[in-house]
């Protein structure tokens, strides 16, 4: 055990990642994770819709991702993130302020913003050229206002700290 190898500080981060899926990430794993000393808990949600997901090929789970989020709270995990994806093939102003709104609303205690990184050869790329003028690709102008403004409302109404340009 690494406990058993190193020497901790007594305010050290011991964090892991948790892909949210019924079959995998179950209350015994979350149980075990707790036992393990795990006190930062990572949830890559990237997006609370669906279609969006769909659209950029993105597996996961939101039900599961609720059902897990509350036996986290319960488990009382000293941290709890949400990672969000901005710049996703298909978002939209109003439902980036939903995705702020659902942030707001769950309040956990750290959410880390990613910038989508789309590579020229994956699937998705080849699907967003072939559906080019279906679904427009937001410009860097659009999503850094996006980012800015969910910044501003984090602070403003959730009383979150910006620790860099990409965590709140």
């Amino acid at each position: 055990l690494i406990f058993d190898t190193f020497d901790f500080a007594g305010d050290f981060e011991f964090c892991s990642e948790a892909r949210p899926h019924a079959q995998t990430l179950t209350e015994e794993k979350l149980h075990l994770l707790k036992q393990l000393k795990v006190n930062r808990i990572s949830f890559g949600v990237q997006n609370f819709n669906p279609s969006i997901l769909e659209l950029n090929q993105r597996i996961m789970d939101l039900q599961a991702f609720y059902k897990s989020y509350e036996i986290a709270k319960k488990l009382k995990f000293k941290i709890i993130n949400i990672d969000i994806m901005s710049g996703m093939y298909g978002e939209t102003r109003g439902n980036w302020e939903k995705i702020i709104d659902r942030l707001l609303e769950l309040e956990p205690e750290s959410i880390v913003f990613y910038k989508m990184e789309l590579f020229f050869n994956t699937r998705l790329f080849k699907d967003m050229k072939k559906h080019k003028a279906d679904i427009p690709l937001m410009s860097n102008t659009e999503e850094i206002q996006l980012i800015r403004s969910a910044f501003d409302r984090l602070q403003e109404e959730g009383g979150y700290i910006a620790d860099n340009c990409f965590n709140l």
